[in-house]
C-alpha cells in the first residue's frame, strides 16, 4: 500500500513549490540548496553549495545536460539529471550557474 499518491505530490508541489521552466513547459518543483563538504584526492577539504530542483518524474521531458533551465526566476544550466531513490516519483535536476 502506497503511503503517498500522485495527488499528494501535486498538492505538495502546489503549496511549497517554485516555478520551473524548461523547453517552454512550466511546472512546480522543490528548490534545494545544500552545503557539501568534500575532500579531494590530495586530502584538501573543500566546502561548496549544490543547488538542485525536484520535479515530478515525467513532468519535464528531454532534459539535457548543459541546457538552460529557469528556476524561481533564476537562470541555470542543467549539470545532472537523476531519479530520486525509492519509487522514482521525483527527478532531481542538479543546477549550475553561469
Amino acid at each position: 500500500m502506497a503511503v503517498f499518491g500522485a495527488a499528494d505530490l501535486d498538492a505538495l508541489l502546489a503549496q511549497l513549490g517554485v516555478s520551473v521552466t524548461y523547453g517552454g513547459n512550466t511546472v512546480n518543483g522543490l528548490f534545494d540548496r545544500e552545503d557539501l563538504f568534500l575532500q579531494d584526492p590530495s586530502g584538501l577539504h573543500v566546502s561548496t553549495k549544490r543547488q538542485s530542483v525536484l520535479v515530478k518524474t515525467g513532468a519535464l521531458t528531454a532534459l539535457a545536460v548543459n541546457s538552460a533551465i529557469t528556476v524561481d526566476g533564476g537562470t541555470y544550466h542543467i549539470r545532472d539529471v537523476s531519479l530520486e531513490p525509492g519509487d522514482g516519483a521525483f527527478t532531481r535536476i542538479t543546477l549550475a550557474t553561469g
